[in-house]
């Protein structure tokens, strides 16, 4: 039987292979070589977002607001940290009627601190809100509530405020400072039955239920106009000691926003600097 020289040559494979490799080697680098890929398995500043943690909308983080601490980003301490400082208050509460942080300004500071646009925040679940309007004064102290407010809107607390809690409930409690109708001014024409009368009644009450035998209509409509929120606003806004030291401020959710326990909270300025944190 006739056998065949075997045609393959050694040489011949591995020229074949080298061929193939400098093919692969050209369309590698065709597409980008090496620069297809991170040189680290850490993302660079510029490729971070982080949520915005309202509204579930994102912001790229500013790379200015901060360094960096083993490569992950350290936020930007703000220029009012010095001068304002948050509380625990109620927030372990699971009511959001009842559950609310404090934001406190220092009594030394030497002017007012506008809060609006400010944001607490879980570092924890990320929730958080924006502030709502409010400008503190040195020494106020903001009560940031999470549920609803009973009056619809968000307050600076004054010496009438307290006609608020004649029918409605505040957590905590709202100050009654009202003052007492018998230290009123009233006018001068009143009758004394009308004047012994008003030393009767009593504060921050509105709406009352005059007895039967009151049938003197001056007296009733000087009592009806002046114990009343708007009536009392009208009598002493100019007041030098007008407004309290207290801001009710409510975010209007319907469930709880702060955890029970291993919670932090922090608390953001504008741009997005801490200006204060608690933890528990």
């Amino acid at each position: 039987m006739v056998e065949f020289e075997d045609i393959r040559k050694p040489g011949r494979d591995f020229g074949f292979l080298i061929l193939f490799l400098i093919i692969i080697g050209v369309l590698w680098y065709a597409q980008g070589g090496s620069s297809r890929f991170p040189s680290s398995p850490f993302l660079d500043n510029n490729s971070v977002i982080v949520p915005n943690v309202s509204n579930d909308v994102d912001d790229d983080v500013d790379n200015d607001n901060g360094g960096t601490d083993n490569g992950a980003l350290v936020p930007a301490t703000s220029p009012e940290a010095d001068r304002v400082s948050l509380k625990i208050g109620k927030a372990k509460e699971i009511d959001p009627r009842k559950e609310y942080v404090e934001i406190k300004i220092e009594r030394n500071n030497d002017k007012p601190v506008d809060i609006t646009g400010w944001r607490l925040e879980s570092s924890v679940s990320r929730a958080g809100f924006e502030i709502p309007y409010a400008v503190l004064r040195p020494g106020d102290t903001a009560i940031v509530s999470t549920g609803e407010s009973p009056i619809s809107v968000s307050f600076h607390v004054n010496v009438c405020s307290g006609y608020f809690t004649q029918h409605k409930e505040f957590y905590p409690s709202l100050s009654k400072k009202c003052l007492w109708p018998k230290d009123e001014e009233w006018p001068a024409s009143l009758s004394f039955e009308c004047l012994d009368y008003i030393d009767t009644l009593p504060r921050c009450t509105a709406n009352i239920t005059h007895p039967f035998s009151l049938q003197d209509n001056d007296c009733i409509m000087a009592i009806n106009s002046r114990l009343s929120y708007n009536g009392c606003v009208e009598a002493h806004k100019n007041d030098e000691n007008f407004f309290e030291d207290e801001w009710r401020i409510y975010l209007g959710r319907s469930s709880e926003l702060w955890r029970q326990s291993h919670e932090t909270i922090v608390l953001k300025d504008l741009d997005g600097r801490v200006v204060d944190s608690l933890s528990y």
